[in-house]
């Protein structure tokens, strides 16, 4: 595969940050609700392995494939009590019936803070959101050089252009300020995503946040990076 050098998109370190940042502690169990089946989420697509040097996504070199991903099948886990696989290197991850439950999720105000964003002008203050975050563990014969487990995140990069898409579960329709614009969130799975235009040097020219649909076709030009840290 293509070697891509992720030290001199800035965007990435601030995205993945994000991400990271709001790793949930413990799985979200059903409800029950007996309309969780209007809340799907399928996350299905090619799956790029990446080491990161020095424990941070955005320092040292990265490589494609390092530990043969396409060869073996793999779990994956999610924070909602949901699992999945990777299979040939390609993705399968089906929630249905899930809704979160409300002891884990976050007020949509609180969410956004633990990212440093002020959100405001909330038309239900009592919104409550989460994120789903997806991990995968090596095989315990498989694991070297400290790599036991791997993020995985929604991304598109390219040298002018850099993406990170994060799905978010909202408890209610809701609209709302943040990011200096005004956005809405759907009942159920909304994916947010992070984009920014870069220079030829990986400069950040400009950024901006949108929200789509977890069925939008626009998803299709995403691929899954599973980062495994050393």
């Amino acid at each position: 595969m293509v070697k891509r050098e992720f030290q001199k998109v800035p965007a990435m370190a601030l995205a993945c940050g994000l991400v990271l940042a709001l790793i949930l502690t413990g799985c979200l169990a059903d409800a029950g609700n007996d309309n969780a089946d209007d809340f799907p989420l399928e996350l299905r697509g090619q799956v790029v392995e990446i080491i990161s040097l020095q424990n941070n996504v955005a320092l040292g070199s990265a490589t494609h494939d390092p530990v043969g991903l396409t060869s073996d099948q793999r779990m994956v886990y999610s924070s909602i009590g949901v699992n999945g696989s990777i299979v040939d290197g390609r993705l399968e991850f089906i929630s249905r019936g899930i809704i979160p439950v409300t002891d884990h999720l976050f007020s949509i105000g609180n969410w956004f803070e633990v990212v440093g964003e002020h959100v405001s002008n909330i038309s239900d203050e009592n919104t409550m959101v989460t994120h789903l975050d997806l991990w995968s563990e090596l095989p315990e014969e498989m694991q070297d050089r400290g790599l036991v487990h791997g993020r995985i995140y929604m991304d598109y990069s390219s040298d002018y252009m850099s993406r990170l898409a994060i799905p978010i579960f909202a408890d209610r329709p809701v609209s709302f300020t943040a990011f200096q614009d005004s956005f809405e969130f759907t009942m159920g799975w909304n994916i947010l995503i992070f984009e920014y235009n870069l220079d030829g040097e990986g400069e950040i020219l400009d950024s901006n946040v949108r929200i789509v649909d977890h069925d939008d076709p626009f998803l299709d030009l995403f691929q899954f990076v599973i980062w495994w840290m050393d």
